[in-house]
């Protein structure tokens, strides 16, 4: 716990540009009322995303079904990710509270308080869209919950941050901003752009902090450092879209009346493969590079001298971010 002491001596941590991103959480603030127009409800039969966006909608089976079954697989595909990201969104909250707490330096404390800030917005703008459906929300699959309690578990301040920008907000800015490329209801499509906005400053700030903190630490921490993070950043879903269980996808297509509906998810499933490895091949040539992968290139994590200490220069993805590193950032 502070004390007076504490709080009297504190100091700016001397990272470049930090301090700016405190008044960048002003001038870019955007208000949930004043900006948004609630007043356009959600039918019980709108999709509310275009028919390109749900997991399995680029499979030969989806593009078949029916009408009526493609927009309500879509629509319940919708509600399933926005309360993974709500979820997400009260993790990030406790996080900032917990940098803001424990950081001894005034410039992180200001941040962390104005990123809690957004963050309570999103979560509040996710819960009134989730209350415009109208509908039970889907359940929230048990290794997200997994690993968010993991997130909620740590203690150091570098675990913390390191977690939010690799985890919480490179992994959801994926998901934000491909809700708001396909997002097809007015309000769906102006709240999430307005958070997809939020989220870059977020990693801003856990981009230079990581920077600076690995710049602190010897080579041997460096490549411990990076070798725990780009194990998982590697091994994390690099699709544009995350699949469903069998279970959940075969209860949507029930749902909405279609008949062999396990069978059909089944072949969704397996065709899903042939759509992943074209995701795959893209993210290897650099052509769509993943928003984590770029979060660990700007932080440093793909230096030539830690990349050669894990063996990871030759992996295609490291591969592809390298090579798309000076026409995307």
């Amino acid at each position: 716990m502070s004390k007076t002491f504490d709080l009297l001596n504190m100091r700016p941590s001397g990272i470049p540009n930090m301090e700016g991103l405190f008044g960048k959480a002003h001038s870019h603030n955007w208000d949930i009322d004043r900006d948004v127009d609630w007043s356009r409800g959600i039918q019980p039969d709108d999709p509310v995303m275009g028919p390109r966006w749900a997991p399995y909608s680029l499979t030969p089976t989806f593009r078949k079904l029916p009408l009526r079954a493609r927009n309500h697989f879509t629509r319940r595909s919708f509600s399933f990710t926005l309360n993974s990201l709500r979820l997400g969104e009260a993790v990030a909250e406790e996080v900032c509270f917990r940098v803001g707490l424990k950081s001894r330096h005034p410039d992180q404390k200001s941040h962390a308080a104005a990123q809690a800030m957004d963050e309570a917005r999103h979560y509040t703008a996710y819960s009134r869209i989730l209350e415009m459906l109208n509908e039970q929300p889907e359940e929230i699959e048990k290794h997200t919950r997994t690993t968010f309690d993991t997130v909620l578990a740590l203690d150091s301040v570098h675990d913390l941050i390191a977690w939010e920008m690799f985890y919480l907000e490179s992994l959801a800015t994926n998901v934000l901003r491909l809700i708001g490329q396909h997002a097809r209801h007015p309000v769906v499509k102006r709240v999430f752009r307005l958070s997809t906005r939020d989220e870059s400053r977020h990693m801003g700030f856990g981009i230079l902090y990581v920077q600076d903190w690995l710049g602190r630490c010897n080579f041997d921490e460096q490549v411990e450092f990076a070798g725990t993070w780009l194990n998982q950043i590697l091994t994390l879903s690099f699709g544009q879209q995350d699949p469903t269980s069998l279970n959940r996808t075969t209860r949507w297509l029930y749902e909405a009346d279609v008949a062999n509906s396990l069978e059909l998810a089944t072949a969704m499933l397996r065709e899903q493969q042939v759509v992943l490895q074209r995701d795959f091949e893209d993210a290897a040539a650099g052509t769509r590079v993943p928003q984590e992968l770029k979060s660990a290139r700007r932080a440093g994590l793909l230096r030539p001298d830690l990349l050669e200490a894990l063996r990871l220069q030759a992996h295609p993805l490291v591969r592809g971010a390298l090579a798309a590193s000076e026409k995307d950032d």
